[in-house]
């Protein structure tokens, strides 16, 4: 399907959506395409395959793949949304779930002049282009894409519960150590232990082998930390252990997934699972061992994983979205996130007020407390059919 319409405001643009990533007017842009554009890795047509495949089958997510041109044809963004079903309400969403850092179109070189007035005119005419919706929820947009402002952040100005952390590696790994690493002489202590255990060696996987291996060390102590946080497994959400497995299965040859892991003899203390494109390296899913706590194998890893980007031509390390301390500590810069809760219906408004009650909630002590004592008592109903006591 294809539906066009067309705004004016000083130039003349035109709009239009399709349902698959064949284009609505051109060819979805794919990893290679992404050097000479201004994108997230999380918006390249190899990455929305797989997410479709996964988690957009899961949650039944109509997807809907919307190009921005000017009149004579030539592109001006793309962008990748969906509409999903929440209850009786059709929710316009990006494809996200919970696994895409940024939510941000893929902006062309005309792109980069799109002020808030021309962006309201065009957003405007992608409402009226799309499927019926009754209320929109877009989150995680970030001010920037690449070094471009994105467009959409100049009409979507609410701000998000949290935002992404970049570091900028300038200089060299030598210069970085000795000025900007944290808690430098804890780090070497704690090596030094270590190595009294076994040997301490940080592995970057080179086949696809290594990379299943890490991968599936990663989601073990991912999904402890979840249950220990959270009391709730996050990666049992439909689709989720399939997208991280497709993504390695099919992108890991190509280089664009990094896996990586600290051992302690043959024990694998930590790991790390990412993205890489671009000379950009997106930390997305760091993990470690319960047991190992004490010797802070997290941050060990993410000095390695430091070492490792300065030695390889990495010149930003993305820690993403999530405002966890550490990325502070190894001196990260902060991208600001805004977001949108739009109603479109008389039932989308009722939706667009329960979500904002709950986020109220959430960011409340009170809805803290509620979080923390639910998680308690999922633990505790875990360790009594395992027939442990407190």
């Amino acid at each position: 399907m294809l539906q066009r319409a067309t705004t004016s405001d000083r130039r003349e643009f035109t709009v239009s959506v399709a349902t698959d990533l064949a284009g609505p007017g051109r060819e979805w842009p794919g990893l290679r395409d992404l050097d000479a554009l201004s994108a997230y890795i999380f918006q390249a047509r190899e990455v929305l395959e797989i997410w479709l495949a996964t988690i957009g089958l899961a949650r039944r997510t109509q997807p809907l793949f919307v190009e921005v041109a000017l009149g004579d044809g030539t592109p001006v963004m793309m962008l990748a949304l969906g509409i999903e079903r929440r209850g009786a309400v059709r929710v316009l969403t990006f494809l996200d779930g919970g696994v895409t850092d940024y939510n941000a179109p893929i902006l062309f070189p005309a792109g980069r002049a799109i002020d808030a007035a021309t962006m309201a005119g065009i957003w405007d005419r992608i409402v009226q282009v799309l499927p019926r919706f009754d209320s929109a929820v877009l989150e995680k947009i970030p001010a920037v894409v690449g070094d471009a402002t994105n467009p959409l952040a100049l009409i979507f100005t609410q701000a998000n519960a949290d935002s992404a952390h970049v570091l900028e590696l300038a200089g060299s790994w030598k210069e970085y150590g000795a000025t900007r690493m944290p808690r430098v002489r804890d780090s070497r202590r704690k090596r030094r232990n270590l190595s009294r255990i076994g040997a301490v060696d940080y592995r970057v996987a080179a086949t696809q082998g290594e990379h299943d291996a890490f991968l599936e060390q990663m989601l073990r102590q991912k999904r402890r930390r979840y249950l220990e946080t959270r009391g709730l497994d996050g990666l049992t959400r439909p689709g989720y252990l399939a997208y991280f497995r497709e993504l390695t299965a099919r992108l890991a040859a190509g280089g664009y997934v990094h896996s990586s892991a600290l051992f302690c003899g043959d024990a694998i203390v930590a790991t790390h699972w990412g993205l890489l494109c671009d000379r950009r390296l997106y930390s997305l899913m760091p993990g470690f061992a319960g047991e190992w706590t004490r010797y802070s194998p997290g941050r060990l890893l993410d000095e390695d994983l430091i070492a490792w980007c300065f030695a390889n031509g990495v010149t930003t390390l993305d820690f993403g979205a999530g405002d966890e301390p550490y990325k502070f500590e190894f001196g990260a810069e902060r991208v600001a996130f805004t977001r949108a809760e739009l109603a479109r219906t008389p039932i989308g408004a009722i939706h667009i007020g329960l979500v904002r009650a709950r986020r109220r909630l959430g960011a409340s002590t009170t809805g803290r407390l509620i979080k923390q004592a639910i998680a308690a008592v999922r633990r505790a109903l875990r360790r009594s059919r395992r027939g442990e006591t407190a």
